[in-house]
C-alpha cells in the first residue's frame, strides 16, 4: 500500500460550495483520494489518542471503498477511532473550513 499525504495550499481554484478534496480527485490520475485527519488543529493530532476513557475521532470521506478501508485501518492501528462521513461530496462539505466538523475534537467511548 502506498499512502501519499498531500498538503492544501491556502489560495485554490475550485467550483464555489465544491468541497477542497474534489480538485485533488483530477490532480494525480489514478488517485484515489480520501479526506480525512483535517478538522483538529496539529497540536490535538499529536497528542495521545486515547483520553477520557475513549479514543479521539477522525472523520474521513472518499469516493473509493478500498482506498477509506486502508486509511482507516492505518488510524485505527494508531490509536483513534474513525467516522466515515460517506462520498466527497457529502463528507468533504462536512469537514472543509466553516463546515460543521471543522475544529471538533469527539472522544468516542466504548462501553
Amino acid at each position: 500500500m502506498r499512502l501519499r499525504f498531500m498538503a492544501v495550499p491556502t489560495v485554490m481554484e475550485r467550483e464555489p460550495g465544491s468541497p477542497w478534496g474534489w480538485r485533488h480527485r483530477g490532480s494525480v490520475p489514478g488517485a484515489r483520494v480520501v479526506k480525512a485527519a483535517n478538522t483538529l488543529a496539529a497540536a490535538v493530532l499529536g497528542s495521545d489518542p486515547n483520553e477520557a476513557g475513549g479514543k479521539r475521532v477522525i472523520f474521513l470521506s472518499g469516493d473509493d471503498a478500498d482506498a477509506k478501508s486502508r486509511v482507516i485501518t492505518l488510524f485505527e492501528d494508531s490509536g483513534y477511532s474513525t467516522i466515515d462521513l460517506g462520498d466527497l461530496a457529502t463528507g468533504g462539505r462536512m469537514q472543509q473550513v466553516h463546515g460543521p466538523l471543522a475544529g471538533v475534537n469527539l472522544i468516542r467511548v466504548l462501553d
